[in-house]
């Protein structure tokens, strides 16, 4: 499996902190040490930022190929 880079949009698998399953975001920082670790942004479906998801590890998300302007505007298609 390819790790994620900054800027991947990614969905969480399972709830992470204050953030539901199905979640959705974009990794803003990578962490190698102590442990591989990304801080995501999370956002509504209109591409505002709801907050930040630390620490994340990468078995709690996925990466997506749905381009975050996709998303964005998928309530007003």
């Amino acid at each position: 499996m390819l790790k994620a880079k900054r800027y991947d949009k990614v969905v969480l698998l399972g709830s992470v902190g204050n953030f539901s399953k199905d979640a959705w975001g974009a990794v803003v920082e990578v962490y190698t040490t102590p442990y591989e670790a990304y801080d995501i942004e999370i956002m509504t479906d209109d591409g505002r930022t709801i907050g930040l998801a630390d620490a994340v590890r990468p078995e709690q998300f996925e990466r997506t190929m749905i381009p975050l302007t996709l998303h964005c505007v998928q309530g007003r298609l």
